[in-house]
Parts: C-alpha cells; structure tokens; sequence
C-alpha cells in the first residue's frame, strides 16, 4: 500500500511515461496537469503533474522552446503545497509530501536539441562539460525539492537517445543507423547522474533518491525486437515514421500504422505503451515489506504496505493445522486490526482510499496441493483431485470476497508454479531420471484453470472490482525447460546442499554448503526459485498485468 504519486516532470521524449508510470502504481488512471482550472481537492491529494514538455535540466532548453522552466515547475509545487495546507493542515500537509513518490524524467531535449541541434551550448561547452553542469543544476533541483518536503524521488536517466527515429533521420546517415554521438552523451550523463544520486542519497536524511535506467532497457528493445513482440525498430508508427513527432500523429491528421504494438516507437522521438511497460522498472515504495506482527512497526510502515502471510499456510485449514502456522482466517482478523488502526490514525475517509487504492498480493495453494494432498494420506481418501481443488477455489473465492467487503478492489492472484518440477518433488516421485512430477503438474493446472474462472466470475459480480488472475505457472515452467534459453546452468537441482531435498532456514553458508553463483541456478533450495529467477518472474507477470489494475 503506497502513498499517491504527487509529482511528475518530463521532457518531450518521456512523453506519455505520466499515465503509464501513474497507472503502474494504481494512484489514477491520468495524472492531470496541475494547471487544469478543473482540479479539484481529490485530485491533488493523489497526484498531479507539474511537467511541461520541451524542458530540461538547463535553463535554455525551456527558453528556446517557450515553455515552463524547472524553476517554474518548483514554483507551481510551492503553490501546490500551500493549497494542500489549506486543505488538510500542516502537519497532514507534511505527511502528504514526505511519503509520497515524485517522478522526474527530464534530460533528453538538452542533449537531443539544446546541445546537438543549436550551436549556442556547442559554443560555450564540449559534452563532458555539458553534461557536468546538466548534473549540477539537477543536483539544485533535487536539492530543492527535498528542502520543500519531498523525501521519495524517482529519477530516470536518458534513454538511448541517438536510436529514436528522429534522430537516425538527421544524423545516421544513409543507412538511418544510431547515432552514436547522442547515445555516449547520455551514457555519460546517466553516469554522472547515478553518482549525484547515490551522494544525495547519503547527503539528505531520510531521503529515497532512486536512479531509474531508462539507457539500458530500451536499447535492449531495439537491439532485439523479436525478444519484446516488437516487429519494426528504425521508424514510428506514426506517418513515414521519420520526422513526425506530438499530437499530429494520430490518423485523423497524419497516417498511423494499424497495429501500434508492432511499433517500439509511436512517433520519432517517442516510445508506444507496450515498450514503457518493459522499460518502467519496479519502484522500490521500501525495501523490504515487514509482516503485520512485527512489534516495530510504526504508522509509516502501516500506511505504505505490510505483510499478513504466514509460511506454509493454505486455503485448507488441514493445511494450516498441520503446520500449525495462520490460518486465512487468521489473516483476515489481523487485516480487519489494521484497518481499525488506519481509521485511529488516518481518518476513516483516507483509510477507505488507501483501501480501495491499494494492491493486494495472494500467492497462496502450492502446499495445499503438494503437501497436504500429495504427501500425506488424509485429503486423498476424501476426496479425488477435482474435488479437492473444487474445494480449494471455494475457499479462495469467499477470501477475496471477504477482502472486498472489508474495502479492497486491487487484488492480484498467482497461480500455482508447476510444483511437480520442483527438486524435492523430482526427487521424492520423479524416479531415477528426477523427472518432473506429472500428477502434481496436472492437479495445479486443474486449479489454476478453476482460479481463473473463479476470478472472472467475481469481477462480473463484485462492482468496481480489479481482481487479476496471475499466471505463475507458464513463466516459471518455460524457464525451468529452457534454463539455458534464459542464462540458467542448472535447472533440476538447487544450489544449496546436494540441491535435492534441502529447504528453509538452513539453506545458507554456516549451516550447509551453497554454491558459489546462485544466479546460474533455477532454484535456490530444494522448493523455492532463486532471486534470479523470481525477478524474472515478477518483472514479467507486471509487465503484462498491471494495466488490469487500473
């Protein structure tokens, strides 16, 4: 659970990175300009955009241009904060401002067209030089958003500039090719940008500068198409796909291509949605998300995500009996205590949106099937597996009721993982060969098959409900077939132990032996994937399904 965004500034190649970025974070599904006469008090309370296309890092950028400088922008937040204090008092006021998230992605008109396409900067400064003083007057922007209360900014660096379809058109030649020129520019100043941050970091209290590669990624992308379901890389969508860039591309005034996603780029200057979604990275809201229980926690942690699950738990109550961990009904009681403390703290009004804002994680199911059905006698002389996951899928559907009778909509569902690859299941039933276990496979597909079905029937019957199906099975199963399509050595065996039957707590260096790079490995014990492969997995999962969020 996170606090709304409430700032964001962008150049005219981040162009559209607003509603995406917003929409990721499930704050609204557009983050309105804060000049539009028609804002109202809700909306500056969960986010608005200070941007004005065309600007930079240094000043000229926006002279040339006519447009709205940094210094204007911080002037609009100053204004900004002064209504909210009107609003909501100062001490709310603090809060607000201080656990909210800011989104800067600004840079690219300064070296793309203030330094490159005019010869005023040319004349003062060669790129190193340049590039120093863009970082300097970022370091006074950051700097002065902090003195005004900001704590949580997210900044992006330049993306591979010389590679967007304008640029290929002015200076790449007759072969369009990058140029080159552009892109080392933005290394350098995505370098030196990245240091700034990290000594800001260090410098200002309680400050969480995050520096956000956008260089890397979208290369990535152009490098290799196929790899990201993109079909054409040197030229927009947009009419020849050349030259034409902004609000004339649409096919009421110039030509566009009929299926956009076919597209890295809209325009010339300006990637599609589909090329965001794989380029925003996961914003660290905190670094770790506590459990519930934990006697620490403070307001702070309440008001931007806990932790209810409980290890080895189930939708079955056996399950739960069996490893005497919480139940879901234990969950549910500990999520009804924390709302009753959000009211205490927040007010009941902001508590209901916080709620109703929110996104909510269930990955829960895998030791219900594999442990409580498979590996002990008690479920299978009851009931055959379509009963079993029948029975499952009931209980999981009257959870997820329960948590939207209590005030969520935002609720992302994982699906079983195919459990019977695991090295413990291949070593307990996989015979000789270690081979995956099939019946377990099959019962998890039978389930996820129900879940899903479960879930669409709610979403019809649950008003304004966001309930999202999230396949864990595909991914996980492709990467574990194919571990050295996806850079993996090893994918039947974990890197603790002799990496057949080990688990928990002990998988670590004091206790038994680990290998030396996890990163080569599929699982990291005998049950659980490595980081690796799970960053994989949710990068993965988000990248298709956080639009359904909003």
């Amino acid at each position: 659970m996170g606090s709304g965004m409430k700032g964001f500034w962008y150049d005219n190649h981040a162009f559209g990175a607003n509603i995406l970025i917003a929409a990721k974070f499930g704050v609204k599904k557009f983050l309105p300009p804060y000049l539009d006469p028609t804002l109202q008090l809700q909306d500056l309370l969960t986010g608005v955009s200070f941007a004005s296309g065309g600007a930079g890092y240094d000043p000229l950028t926006a002279e040339l241009v006519s447009v709205m400088s940094l210094s204007d922008q911080l002037v609009m937040f100053k204004e900004y904060i002064d209504k909210i204090k009107d609003a909501v008092g100062g001490n709310r006021t603090t809060q607000i401002v201080s656990k909210s998230i800011y989104i800067v992605c600004i840079g690219s008109d300064d070296i793309a067209n203030t330094y490159t396409q005019s010869p005023f900067r040319r004349a003062e400064y060669d790129i190193p030089s340049y590039t120093d003083l863009m970082t300097s007057e970022a370091s006074k922007f950051f700097e002065t958003l902090y003195g005004m209360g900001a704590r949580r900014i997210g900044v992006f660096g330049i993306p591979a500039i010389g590679c967007v379809p304008s640029q290929r058109t002015m200076g790449g030649g007759l072969d369009r090719a990058c140029v080159e020129s552009s892109n080392e520019a933005a290394m350098l100043f995505n370098s030196k940008l990245s240091s700034q941050m990290d000594a800001l970091g260090k410098k200002l209290p309680d400050a969480r500068l995050v520096y956000l590669d956008s260089y890397n990624g979208l290369l990535k992308m152009i490098r290799d198409p196929a790899k990201y379901g993109f079909e054409v890389t040197e030229k927009g969508c947009c009419g020849t796909g050349n030259i034409e860039v902004s609000i004339l591309c649409n096919r009421y005034i110039i030509n566009t291509c009929s299926n956009s996603s076919d597209y890295i780029f809209w325009d010339s200057y300006h990637p599609t949605e589909q090329a965001y979604y794989v380029l925003i990275e996961k914003f660290g809201i905190k670094e770790t998300l506590p459990p519930y229980l934990d006697p620490t926690l403070e307001i702070e942690d309440l008001l931007t995500g806990v932790s209810f699950a409980s290890a080895g738990s189930g939708y079955d109550h056996l399950t739960t009996e069996v490893a005497a961990v919480l139940s879901v009904e234990d969950q549910l009681n500990m999520f009804k205590d924390y709302i009753g403390k959000l009211k205490a703290d927040a007010g009941k009004e902001r508590t209901a949106f916080i709620l109703r804002e929110s996104v909510f994680f269930i990955s829960m199911g895998s030791n219900d099937v594999s442990v409580t059905y498979f590996m002990s006698p008690y479920r299978r002389n009851e009931y055959n597996v379509e009963e079993y996951t029948s029975m499952l899928v009931n209980i999981c559907s009257n959870f997820l009721q329960e948590l939207y009778k209590y005030g969520a909509r935002k609720i992302g569902v994982l699906s079983l993982s195919p459990i019977g690859c695991v090295p413990l299941q291949r070593t307990l039933g996989g015979g000789g060969e270690r081979n995956c276990v099939e019946s377990i496979n099959q019962a998890a597909m039978v389930f996820n098959s129900k879940l899903s079905s479960s879930i669409e029937a709610l979403n019809k019957s649950l008003p304004k409900a966001r309930l999202v199906y999230l396949d864990n099975y595909s991914e996980l199963n492709e990467i574990i077939q194919h571990y050295n399509k996806f850079g993996f050595e090893v994918g039947d065996t974990a890197c603790c132990g002799i990496g057949n039957i080990e688990a928990g707590i002990l998988c670590n260096s004091l206790s038994l032996k680990v290998c030396e790079n996890a990163t080569k490995y599929v699982f990291w014990d005998s049950i659980h994937p490595t980081e690796r492969t799970y960053s994989m997995l949710v990068t993965s999962t988000m990248a298709k399904n956080v639009h359904k969020f909003v």
